[in-house]
């Protein structure tokens, strides 16, 4: 019931270490005030706490490292408080305020910290960053994912940059840059390129959305290219070979090619394309309009069926 302050080597320690190395021992202790501090744990089991010491190749159990290092080592149901783990893995514990370098957090949880280069399985980031790492089936929650991987998982509220969603969600967060492959864009906003994804909701600034679809959502800038378009508004942006299937939608000072719009198209042009239904303000060429209105528009070489025209036609 003593400190140590020197050395323990392959022994059993039931008491406190402070300041000294153990290279073998099993702290079988669960008392609160059983610590070890500034001191090194090698290839042994902790069930307390280490204070601003390093556990290499070691394991915690049902344990807490405070401000320190846990080297190729692994942490089951404790906490990391401040500190950082590096090449080890954290299982089914916490990771507050630290670091994850190429290490795994399985179905675990890490708050206000960063993983680097590592990977969470079925795990939790809240508040942090995951800087080139992976996060498979877990959830990153007001977090960043930079540069990263997110398979099947959600990021929510959080912010993806350079990074890639596959077959996952992205619910009120931001995508920079990024890219949404086979995934769900919910209420938030996307910079960067949704592959064979769904935007519901959502927003697409100077993106570019491939054989997806968009459902009542808005795309400002950007390119949609064979996908769908329902309930939804296009701005300055351009719609080549996909259909806005809906009488609702708005084309906005943009281009529709090779495209079929039954919603408004305003001050926008129309190319061998196809507007049923609809509403023209701006120019027809070579495109067909089905059952719909020119208002102060434009129609070149193109046909008018069932339609009325205000403007002109030439050709």
């Amino acid at each position: 019931r003593g400190a140590v302050h020197g050395a323990v080597v392959r022994g059993a320690v039931h008491v406190a270490v402070v300041r000294g190395a153990v290279h073998g021992a099993v702290v079988r202790v669960s008392c609160p005030e059983n610590t070890i501090e500034n001191g090194a744990v090698a290839h042994g089991t902790v069930h307390v706490t280490v204070e601003n010491g390093t556990v290499e190749n070691g394991t915690v159990e049902n344990g807490t490292v405070e401000n320190g290092t846990v080297e190729n080592g692994t942490v089951e149901n404790g906490t990391v408080e401040n500190g950082t783990v590096e090449n080890g893995t954290v299982e089914n514990g916490t990771v507050d305020n630290g670091t994850v370098d190429n290490g795994t957090v399985e179905n675990g949880t890490v708050e206000n910290g960063t993983v680097e280069n590592g990977t969470v399985e079925n795990g939790t980031v809240e508040n942090g960053t995951v800087a080139n790492g992976t996060v498979e089936n877990g959830t990153v929650e007001n977090g960043t994912v930079e540069n990263g991987t997110v398979e099947n998982g959600t990021v929510e509220n959080g912010t993806v940059e350079n990074g890639t969603v596959e077959n996952g969600t992205v619910e009120n967060g931001t995508v920079e840059i990024g890219t949404v492959e086979n995934g769900t864009v919910e209420n938030c906003t996307v910079h960067g390129t949704v592959e064979n994804g769904a935007i519901e909701r959502g927003t697409i600034e100077n993106g570019t959305v491939e054989n997806g679809a968009i459902e009542n959502g808005a795309i400002e800038n950007g390119t949609v290219e064979n996908g769908a378009i329902e309930n939804g508004a296009i701005e300055n942006g351009a719609i080549e070979k996909c259909a806005i299937e809906h009488e609702n939608g708005t084309v906005e000072n943009g281009t529709v090619e090779n495209g079929t719009v039954h919603g408004t198209v305003e001050n926008g042009a129309v190319k061998n394309g196809t507007v049923k239904n609809g509403t023209v303000h701006g120019t027809v060429v070579n495109g067909i309009v089905e059952n719909g209105t020119v208002e102060n528009g434009t129609v070149k070489n193109g046909t008018v069926k069932n339609g009325t025209v205000h403007g002109t036609v030439v050709n």
